[in-house]
């Protein structure tokens, strides 16, 4: 399965790192939680947000059906923009490559893809849809759900995921069908349901990065930091510029008292969001930063009076 590096977030700033912003109203609760070194008793935190929460990892194999030769070009130039991070010059080649030859599946895939990882999940899904790709494929029915669930339409997204399931259960689609059903049940306040989820979706593939990453994000909501981070250490294995899940990573270290590990995850994210440019994510890994700075520093003033 092909992994994907890309960026989720409402305002999309590029492929090189990846993020969502599902909730931009409420990113700045993150700076507060971020902060707290104290942990508390574990409980679910409903109107916690995070970073990424409903970020879809990794996506399905490009489809190389039949097109014209011309098209298929063109495609090809918008997938190298596309893993380059230059989403608006992507959708335009792919744009390209369909109106050149409008039975070119792997372009219409390749666009869909392009325009959720920019935030422009309407038209993704309509990419998604179109009748022209099998209405009941699998992974298409996935990339629909992941853009109902960015859009918080949370009861069309668990009919988009099940309605999956019900045709694949053993494929990576079913991996990432579970992984992104398990993200609407713990919205809705299902964590027995999410959990068992993310189990079976790590059942069929115990390296999916979309499991891993529900999952982490479910530990992490319930306050169970410590049973976070060996699932956010393979998240960030797998898609080492998944500037989130290092913020995420870094926040569990900090709850559990690491304040080394927590600057060497705030340092990596604060360089990827630099390249993304996202003011938000600089301005929160820079305030924890300040913070950790300035208790190390009192914590060595201490120890050498």
């Amino acid at each position: 399965m092909l992994s994907v590096f890309s960026n989720f977030s409402f305002a999309n700033r590029g492929l090189n790192v990846i993020q969502i912003g599902n909730k931009a109203s409420k990113l700045n609760l993150l700076v507060v939680a971020g902060l707290m070194l104290s942990v508390s008793s574990p409980g679910y935190s409903a109107d916690a947000t995070v970073r990424g929460e409903y970020k879809m990892v990794s996506r399905a194999p490009r489809n190389f059906e039949f097109a014209a030769a011309g098209s298929l070009d063109v495609g090809e130039l918008g997938y190298k923009a596309y893993r380059d991070g230059d989403l608006t010059l992507a959708i335009n080649y792919f744009t390209q490559a369909i109106n050149k030859d409008p039975q070119n599946i792997s372009a219409v895939i390749d666009r869909a893809y392009a325009r959720q990882d920019s935030g422009d999940y309407i038209n993704a899904i309509a990419d998604f849809q179109q009748p022209r790709i099998a209405p009941l494929q699998p992974s298409c029915l996935v990339g629909v759900g992941y853009c109902h669930t960015n859009l918080n339409n949370f009861s069309a997204a668990m009919q988009d995921f099940t309605a999956s399931l019900a045709l694949d259960k053993r494929s990576e689609s079913a991996v990432s069908a579970y992984a992104g059903r398990a993200a609407v049940k713990r919205t809705l306040h299902d964590i027995p349901g999410a959990l068992s989820d993310c189990d079976a979706a790590l059942a069929l593939n115990p390296d999916s990065g979309d499991a891993r990453w529900q999952r982490a994000v479910t530990f992490y909501l319930s306050q169970q930091f410590a049973k976070a981070v060996p699932d956010l250490m393979i998240v960030v294995d797998k898609s080492p510029r998944f500037a989130d899940a290092h913020f995420m990573l870094a926040q569990c270290y900090q709850k559990l008292g690491n304040k080394s590990g927590a600057i060497a995850e705030y340092q990596k994210a604060n360089y990827l969001y630099q390249q993304a440019h996202d003011d938000d994510g600089i301005q929160q890994t820079n305030t924890a930063l300040k913070v950790l700075q300035a208790n190390l520093n009192t914590q060595n003033s201490d120890a050498k009076g």
